[in-house]
């Protein structure tokens, strides 16, 4: 049927890449357009990310008020492709750095030359990251009192604001 076609070419973007000509000419053969193609295909993807189960997706999709034979395809689709999307989409992920360590020195300056009495704290902070290849490469920050001080209240700030009722009702749906 023109559901499974549609699946199977879903599938084959996923793992083979994006052929225009392809999808364009199956979309105009099933009189879909283009873009509601590509809707499936960001569906289907954003269903996985989302590590739902088959209920949940089917729940998730209802409120979409798609047709009930596309979602039970789609959802069928997602099911049974889980290990292959998995893989791929962790093929196609960049490969950002991770955090391995952080090390860190206070420096007080008590006088210099010019001044006999003068404080002037550093903060160095040697922040390791491993790549993907797990290589470790290093990187030398330096911050002072009022640095410090303005990154940790914009911190503080940002985790009051994550435990704002609509930041969980949002957090619960992507869940």
């Amino acid at each position: 049927s023109v559901l499974e076609e549609f699946c199977r070419l879903a599938a084959d973007f996923l793992h083979k890449g994006e052929k225009p000509k392809v999808y364009e000419s199956a979309a105009s053969a099933w009189f879909v357009h283009f873009s509601h193609y590509c809707l499936g295909i960001f569906l289907l993807l954003h269903l996985h990310m989302m590590q739902l189960n088959e209920s949940e997706m089917q729940e998730s999709l209802h409120s979409l008020s798609l047709p009930p034979a596309f979602t039970a395809h789609l959802v069928s689709l997602a099911m049974s492709q889980q290990t292959s999307l998995c893989s791929t989409l962790a093929y196609l992920a960049p490969a950002l750095p991770r955090y391995a360590d952080l090390e860190w020195r206070l420096d007080v300056q008590l006088a210099s030359r010019a001044l006999v009495k003068q404080v002037q704290p550093n903060v160095l902070l040697r922040l390791k990251m491993q790549d993907a290849g797990g290589e470790t490469h290093g990187a030398l920050l330096q911050a002072d009192v009022a640095s410090l001080r303005h990154a940790i209240s914009s911190l503080e700030e940002a985790l009051a604001e994550s435990r704002a009722r609509h930041v969980r009702r949002i957090a619960r749906h992507i869940k």
